[in-house]
C-alpha cells in the first residue's frame, strides 16, 4: 500500500508571527498533517467520547485509546490563552464603533459615503478615530442588532467590505426621506470618502470615455452594501477570535486532524527530529544558494514542523517555491496557507511555468492578486495545458539543438 503523506507550508511575517501565536495554533490544528506514521484524516477521541463512532476514523478502537492524552502542562497553557482570548474580546468590543450610512456611491477615485451621526458626540467619535489612522470597513445592516445605533451581532456572518486611506469627512446637503425614518431627534449628515483600492485606482486611470467611467463607478460601489454601517476594522477581530476559541476547544477534546500535536505545540523538544537526509538531484531554481537548498532539504526531512526566518530579500519565497516542486515530484499533496494572500500567490506564480505542480488557488477572487488568478479553479485546467505545451516545446527544442 502506497504512504500518502501531506505537507502544509505556512508563510508569515515576523510580526505578525509574534503578534498572532493564537492564529499559528488555529492553522497548524487544521493544516498541520503529522509524521509519515500518521495518516489523513484522524480525529482522537477522550476517555469519556471512546463508546461513540466515527465513520471518518482510519483507526481501530484500541489504537485510538492508546493515544498519548493531553499533558497537564498543555493544559494549563491552553487556559492561558482561553483567557488572553477572553481579554482580547474584552478590549476589541470596548473599541467597536460605526454609524449608520444612508448611501454609498463613486466619485472620481473614491468611496464616498453619507452617513447619520446620532448627535456631535458621535460625529466627534468618529473624526477622532479617522484622525488616528483606524482602519474602517463597510457592513451590512445585519451585522447590528440595532438599525441605527451600531451593536455587534455575533450571529451575522457577513464579511466585512474593508475600505482604502481615509480621506475625509465633510457636511452634506442632504434631504431626509419620510420611508428612512431616522430615529434620532437631531441626526448630524455628513459624508466620509476613502481612496478606492490600489487595483482600482490603475483600472480608473486606465479608463478613457464617460461611458466606461460611469460603469467603473457602479461596479464599484456595488462591492459594499447599499446601506449599512461605517466601523473601524476592529469588528473583524471578533469573528477571529470566535474561531480561534473554538479550535482551543478541539485542541483540549484532541481533536483535529494532528493528534500528536498537543505533545509539542508547547515544547517544540517533543517534536520528532528527521532519521535521515533526502538526496536532491535536480533543482527547479537556477538561482538558488547552498543556504536555501539545506532550507529545502530540512522542510522536506522534518517528521512534524520546520520553522524558517528571514528578513525581506533573504529568498524565503524561493525555498518555500522549491520545496513546493520537490514534494510535487514525489507525488506528495502540499497546502500552502498565509496571513497574506500576496505571499501565496508570490510562492505560486514561480511555478506557473512548471507542469509537475497542479494548483489550485483558494479563496476569494477580489483578494487574491493578478498573478494568482490564474491559479483559480476556472483558470487551472488551462494554465496546466499551457505549462505542458511549453514544457514539451522547451524539451524539442532541446532535442534538436544537440541533435
Amino acid at each position: 500500500m502506497l504512504e500518502s503523506r501531506y505537507y502544509a507550508i505556512g508563510i508569515f511575517s515576523n510580526e505578525w508571527w509574534i503578534n498572532n501565536t493564537i492564529t499559528v495554533i488555529f492553522i497548524l490544528i487544521f493544516l498541520y498533517i503529522g509524521s509519515s506514521s500518521t495518516p489523513f484524516p484522524v480525529r482522537v477521541l477522550n476517555k469519556d467520547q471512546s463508546n461513540k463512532t466515527d465513520q471518518s476514523n482510519l483507526f481501530s478502537a484500541e489504537y485510538i485509546t492508546d493515544l498519548p492524552t493531553i499533558s497537564k502542562s498543555t493544559q494549563e497553557r491552553l487556559k492561558d490563552w482561553q483567557e488572553y482570548l477572553d481579554w482580547r474580546r474584552e478590549y476589541v468590543n470596548r473599541r467597536l464603533f460605526g454609524v449608520r450610512y444612508l448611501k454609498r456611491e463613486c466619485i472620481d477615485d473614491k468611496l464616498v459615503f453619507t452617513f447619520a451621526a446620532k448627535d456631535e458626540k458621535t460625529l466627534n467619535r468618529l473624526k477622532t478615530l479617522s484622525s488616528r489612522n483606524e482602519r474602517f470597513t463597510a457592513v451590512s445592516i445585519n451585522n447590528s442588532t440595532n438599525k441605527w445605533e451600531y451593536s455587534h451581532n455575533s450571529e451575522n456572518r457577513d464579511f466585512p467590505s474593508y475600505l482604502g486611506e481615509f480621506v475625509e469627512i465633510k457636511r452634506d446637503v442632504y434631504e431626509i426621506r419620510e420611508d428612512e425614518n431616522i430615529p434620532f431627534n437631531n441626526p448630524v449628515i455628513n459624508k466620509i470618502s476613502f481612496r478606492l483600492k490600489e487595483q482600482h485606482i490603475e483600472e480608473y486611470n486606465m479608463l478613457e470615455n464617460e461611458e466606461t467611467i460611469i460603469e467603473f463607478r457602479k461596479k464599484v460601489a456595488k462591492k459594499y452594501p447599499e446601506i449599512g454601517f461605517i466601523v473601524v476594522s476592529a469588528v473583524g477581530d471578533l469573528s477571529l477570535i470566535k474561531r480561534q476559541s473554538k479550535i482551543l476547544n478541539k485542541l483540549e477534546l484532541e481533536s483535529g486532524f494532528a493528534p500528536f500535536l498537543s505533545s509539542w505545540l508547547f515544547d517544540i523538544k517533543k517534536a520528532s527530529k528527521p532519521t535521515s537526509e533526502i538526496e536532491i538531484g535536480t533543482w527547479l531554481m537556477d538561482n538558488i544558494n547552498d543556504d536555501q537548498k539545506r532550507a529545502v532539504k530540512v522542510m522536506i526531512d522534518a517528521p512534524d514542523i520546520a520553522l524558517m526566518q528571514g528578513p525581506p530579500g533573504t529568498g524565503k519565497t524561493t525555498v518555500i517555491a522549491e520545496a513546493i516542486y520537490q514534494l510535487a515530484k514525489q507525488g506528495k499533496k502540499i497546502l500552502v496557507a498565509s496571513q497574506a494572500n500576496l505571499a501565496v500567490d508570490n510562492a505560486l506564480e514561480r511555478l506557473a511555468k512548471t507542469p509537475e505542480v497542479r494548483a489550485i488557488r483558494l479563496g476569494k477572487s477580489d483578494k487574491i492578486s493578478e498573478d494568482g488568478q490564474q491559479f483559480v479553479e476556472d483558470q487551472v485546467l488551462k494554465n496546466f495545458y499551457s505549462s505542458i505545451s511549453k514544457y514539451n516545446f522547451l524539451i524539442i527544442n532541446l532535442s534538436e539543438k544537440h541533435a
